[in-house]
């Protein structure tokens, strides 16, 4: 069950806590929730074990995989969800990377190939406006959003093998997060330092 609630602070006092509880019988289409992020809209959108669910606050709508709809998401587990400062939805799939256009209410999918399978994104960090940086289990890609493609060899050796369980942007740096390993990684100067071992 997903829980959210809000505070006021006073005098570094928590007061008023209240929490709404908001799960399957309010139309949440799985309790397995891998991501969250909010639009300019102000809806909550969230990763889960079955489909992409958005929420205005009072109702779901929920996105999963058509056989028949090429442009409907590509698969029904998504990993991770990510708004870009485009205001672009983009989710981490079994299957790569899905974009929502709101316009035509579809989703391009996009698919990254190793050893003839499918490669799951499980992490996004936006870098600059049309660049995305994407954690996998097979390692780190980049995303070039004009181009439609994914650039597997204009990052260093170091961090493209690295093996990813989660990238977090804070300002200029993004940290990365590997089994039993914290790195940063600087966009502007392409430095990868190792944090924590």
């Amino acid at each position: 069950m997903l829980r959210t609630f809000s505070y006021t602070l006073n005098a570094g006092e928590i007061e008023n806590i209240s929490f709404t509880h908001i799960g399957l019988k309010e139309g949440l289409s799985h309790s397995t929730v891998f991501g969250i992020d909010q639009d300019e809209e102000g809806n909550l959108w969230f990763a889960t074990y079955d489909g992409v669910n958005k929420y205005d606050g009072y109702n779901f709508t929920v996105y999963r995989h058509q056989y028949d709809n090429p442009k409907s998401i590509a698969s029904d587990i998504s990993r991770c969800i990510t708004i870009d400062s485009s205001n672009r939805i983009w989710i981490g799939i079994r299957e790569g990377l899905s974009l929502y256009n709101r316009r035509k209410d579809a989703f391009s999918n996009y698919y990254f190939k190793k050893k003839g399978q499918n490669v799951a994104v499980t992490s996004i960090v936006p870098m600059q406006q049309d660049w995305l940086m994407l954690g996998t289990a097979e390692g780190v890609l980049l995303f070039d959003v004009k181009g439609e493609r994914f650039l597997s060899d204009t990052l260093s050796a170091a961090l493209r093998t690295l093996k990813p369980t989660v990238l977090v942007q804070q300002g200029d740096c993004i940290y990365i997060g590997a089994e039993k390993e914290l790195y940063t990684y600087s966009p502007h100067s392409g430095a990868l330092e190792k944090v924590v071992e």
